[in-house]
């Protein structure tokens, strides 16, 4: 299948001196160290649906009706599906990572928002094979995610109450050749100027698991990604009527299929969340509830971060008074001795969230100073244990 090029209208794709230096093989893109990450807005809405073939259009109304959206094919492709989010997702990625090393000399993103990748190692990233027949599954992927329209309307993103836009992910595409090679050496990828928008703030994008590529299942796919969206975040976890769930995910399966194939779903198969079928509801609905494993390593992780970033927040609304009773930690010999006696730690933050901390607990310290030395000590031999070394 050729790569889809942009409609008549659009600017042309610009030859950079990134794509100079593509095509003389000095660029060595290394796209599987990039942590995945999606927006917050994809991960919640049907953007991306669980069957491989689905012609038809998927719809989602909010129940409070103040979000409408619809997905639709185009040039008679396919709607994008939870096997085109693993390529989806590493673009997305790499566009990020290029997006933040860009400075203002910088063409690598021009007016045209375009980001390059090696195909080989764009499918390597998203866990795939480099055979033949994989490349052109990449390419098919390439062009269903360029001709899928979307239409939004609602408090979301960048879109005002009560306007409807239309977006897409991707404006276009194309393959980079060399003279003398009949296969791609690169792809250059248009960023849509929605998406584009979405990439710009780290709020509204979401860290991904590794582990999601590893998920076999389709449904299993979709569910992380609202888990992702959804439960983070609530240690009880968040209940999910199965008829909400059948239209986020955009299923075209029958609802009773539909329950069948979520009771089947093991439960290690949605990796960092826990699920729990409730009791029938008073109007007779069957019910999910999803909770975050504080346990697993990634979403323990992430659990870490917001506690703490909630710990250095709270501690910058204490009142003098409070905070006067820290004063110690101030003194300048005792900071240069800590940094010395264990570089590299932030005491700036770490002496916030210790002190907002031990405000929760409520304890009365012998020694201020001995006490944020076993916080400091404490939190560097946790990092150590998830990096796998010894301190």
């Amino acid at each position: 299948m050729a790569s889809t090029f942009p409609k008549v209208g659009h600017k042309p794709f610009p030859v950079s001196d990134y794509e100079t230096a593509l095509l003389q093989g000095r660029v060595v893109d290394n796209l599987a160290s990039n942590k995945l990450r999606i927006p917050r807005d994809i991960a919640e809405l049907p953007f991306f649906v669980p069957s491989k073939r689905r012609l038809r259009d998927v719809s989602y109304c909010r129940s409070r009706n103040d979000l409408e959206f619809r997905a639709a094919s185009g040039e008679g492709m396919y709607i994008p599906h939870v096997w085109d989010m693993d390529i989806f997702l590493v673009i997305v990625s790499e566009a990020f990572r290029q997006i933040m090393a860009a400075d203002a000399n910088s063409k690598m993103f021009d007016c045209d928002k375009t980001v390059y990748v090696v195909p080989r190692n764009l499918l390597e990233a998203a866990n795939r094979n480099s055979g033949g027949s994989d490349y052109q599954d990449l390419f098919n992927c390439m062009s269903r995610l360029s001709s899928a329209r979307y239409t939004l309307k609602g408090p979301i993103g960048h879109c005002p109450k009560g306007v409807q836009q239309e977006i897409r992910l991707i404006n276009g595409w194309k393959k980079i050749y060399s003279d003398n090679n009949r296969f791609p050496r690169g792809m250059a990828i248009r960023l849509s100027p929605w998406l584009y928008r979405q990439l710009l703030s780290t709020q509204n994008l979401l860290a991904v698991d590794p582990a999601y590529m590893k998920i076999r299942s389709g449904i299993g796919r979709r569910l992380y990604s609202l888990c992702r969206k959804h439960a983070h975040g609530q240690p009880n976890g968040i209940n999910f009527k199965i008829s909400t769930l059948h239209q986020k995910f955009g299923a075209e399966q029958r609802l009773p299929q539909f329950t069948k194939s979520l009771k089947d779903l093991a439960i290690s198969a949605v990796p960092g969340y826990i699920l729990d079928w409730l009791p029938l509801s008073k109007a007779g609905e069957a019910m999910l509830n999803i909770r975050p494993d504080p346990h697993h390593e990634f979403v323990g992780a992430l659990v870490r971060t917001h506690r703490d970033n909630r710990l250095i927040e709270k501690c910058e609304f204490l009142n003098e008074v409070t905070l006067q009773k820290y004063a110690p930690l101030d003194d300048t010999d005792f900071l240069k001795k800590c940094s010395e006696r264990y570089p590299g730690a932030n005491l700036l933050d770490l002496k916030k969230k210790f002190i907002a901390w031990n405000e929760e607990k409520g304890t009365e310290l012998r020694s201020v100073s001995q006490a944020f030395e076993s916080f400091v000590r404490s939190d560097l031999q946790r990092n150590v244990r998830e990096a796998g070394s010894a301190y």
